[in-house]
Order: C-alpha cells, then sequence, then structure tokens
C-alpha cells in the first residue's frame, strides 16, 4: 500500500511502516493512493484519491475528517478514538489544562507581559487562591478525570458532570457527579472536557454563562465549537465570570477576530493554539501507536 503523509511524524514511527511510505511531491492530485495520515487543522479533498483504503490521525476527535464521506465511501478511520486503556497513559491535555488554571488565576502571562513592558507592578496582578474553592469538571471521561487526580488537592470540592453516566456513578466524598445546572452555579473554576458531537456543539452559550458565578472562571481544551465565542465575549466584558483560558478555538486556524482583540487588549482572557495534547512525550506514544495500528491494517489486507 501507498501511503501520504502529511503530518509531523516522528522517524521511529516512520521505520514502522517506511516501506509504504510517498512523500507529498511524489504524486499528483489524481494519483491514487490507499492511506493519507493527516494531523489537527489539516484537510484535503479526498475525492482526488480514487484508491483510498484508510485515513489516519493521532486524535481522538474527528471533526478534522469529513466522517460521513468516508463510510460513505468504506474509508476507515483508524484514530485514537475509543482507545481507552492506551489512552490511560498520555496526561498531556490535563497537564495543560492545570497550567492554564494557574496562570489564569494568577495572572501569569499578563504579570510577565508587564513586566517585558518594563514595569514592576505588584498590586496590579492580584491573583486568587484555589484552596477552599470548588471546581467543576463538565465532561467526566479520561482527560476530565486526569484533572481532578492533579488539581483535587488544590480545592476544597471537585464536582462534576457528565451527560452518559453521571448519575449515581463514581461518587466519593472529594468528587461527585451532579447535573450540569448545579455544577455550573456551584463551581469557582469551570473546566471543559467533553467530545465535539450535535449535542455538544454550542453548549456553553449566553445562557449557561449567566448560571455561572461572577467570580468564576472558564478552561476549554475539549473542542471550539463546544463554546458561542460571542457569547463568552459578552461574559467577560460584561463581568458575568471573571476569566477564561481557551486552547481551542472554532474555525481553527482562523480564530474569531473579536475574540483576538479581546485577548490582545483584555487582561482576564488566554488563548493558545492547541497545544494542550503536544508535548514529546504524547506525540511519540501516540504516533507509534497509530503507525502500528496502519501496519495491522495492511498487513490484514485492508
Amino acid at each position: 500500500m501507498k501511503v501520504l503523509l502529511l503530518d509531523n511524524w516522528s522517524e521511529k514511527a516512520r521505520e514502522i511502516i517506511s516501506d509504504n511510505f510517498i512523500g507529498s511531491d511524489d504524486i499528483l492530485p489524481t494519483k491514487d493512493v490507499d492511506g493519507v495520515i493527516i494531523g489537527l487543522n489539516q484537510s484535503f479533498n479526498m475525492s482526488v484519491l480514487t484508491g483510498l483504503k484508510f485515513i489516519a490521525s493521532c486524535t481522538t476527535g474527528l471533526d478534522h475528517i469529513d466522517t460521513e464521506y468516508c463510510k460513505a465511501k468504506g474509508i476507515k478511520i483508524i484514530s485514537l478514538q475509543g482507545e481507552t486503556e492506551f489512552l490511560q497513559d498520555v496526561w498531556a491535555t490535563a497537564e495543560h489544562t492545570w497550567g492554564l488554571i494557574m496562570s489564569l488565576v494568577r495572572k501569569i502571562p499578563f504579570a510577565y507581559n508587564d513586566v517585558c513592558a518594563g514595569n514592576w507592578e505588584r498590586e496590579a496582578w492580584q491573583g486568587t487562591e484555589l484552596r477552599g474553592k470548588t471546581l467543576g469538571i463538565v465532561g467526566y471521561g479520561r482527560v476530565g478525570r486526569q484533572v481532578k487526580y492533579l488539581t483535587e488537592r488544590s480545592f476544597k470540592e471537585v464536582i462534576w458532570y457528565d451527560k452518559k453516566n453521571w448519575e449515581g456513578n463514581a461518587q466519593c466524598k472529594c468528587c461527585k457527579g451532579h447535573s450540569l445546572d448545579y455544577v455550573l452555579q456551584n463551581s469557582d473554576i469551570i473546566t471543559v472536557h467533553v467530545p465535539l458531537n450535535d449535542e455538544t456543539r454550542g453548549m456553553f452559550g449566553a445562557k449557561e454563562f449567566a448560571m455561572m458565578k461572577p467570580g468564576a472562571y472558564f478552561i476549554n481544551t475539549s473542542r471550539g465549537a463546544v463554546v458561542d465565542e460571542e457569547a463568552l465575549i459578552n461574559a467577560l466584558f460584561n463581568s458575568q465570570i471573571a476569566g477564561a483560558a481557551l486552547d481551542v478555538v472554532c474555525n481553527e486556524p482562523n480564530i474569531y477576530e473579536p475574540l483576538r482583540e479581546y485577548a490582545a487588549h483584555q487582561k482576564n482572557l488566554i488563548i493558545t493554539s492547541h497545544i494542550a495534547g503536544n508535548t514529546a512525550e504524547s506525540r511519540e506514544k501516540t504516533q507509534l501507536f497509530i503507525a502500528n495500528k496502519i501496519k495491522d491494517f495492511i498487513q490484514g489486507g485492508g
């Protein structure tokens, strides 16, 4: 099989299926390719590759892949979706979430920029302690549970909501499942870890931000489209919530200009460029895992 690699893979991962790789410069748009490996924010017209048998991506989310087209054409999608056991050892997104929480409540990037501008202010960057506060986790799957593990000793209480299994599941003294409304109304920090689907698209809008405490902080490292970005800007500008940190935005990499403008001129919004899962360790692990899945697919005759 001929596999077109469009993602930036390590040499170790390449070696696993090296006999099958071809470079992007080696094909014409209409030439047959059996498989394509892509990364986040990469897309292409799959219909020009007439012999396509699979498309692979080192991601759990598949919103950058036309899944309906793949289903209609019998194209297998090879990804990390559903690989629960393997992903238990991938902590990058949870760690970045923890970093965003600390950066936001302690105003670290704003204080840093101020020092770089030649100032030395203390009173301007008074932060908030997490001790005595409540953390609310929306989406209590793998990443949500990892965030709870990393942060629970810093909070008075950790509460969570998960549409699939919140009722009576995983209850313990330090971490309890509740309805979404309860989590929104009673959390000082709200962090989001839901998959993007028809039910979660636009999940956080004006109604949800209005439910939150005026001093609450909002963190999203899941997918940008779960948030109504205009509603978020309004909630921040009108002090409905105290601040927000986003690692994801709608229509990446084309950030919503009012959102970028707000972040550039205000001191309560942090945006990073979808780097939560982008560590050397996580990339190596996931690339090797997907490479072996591709190898198995090829050896099985597709």
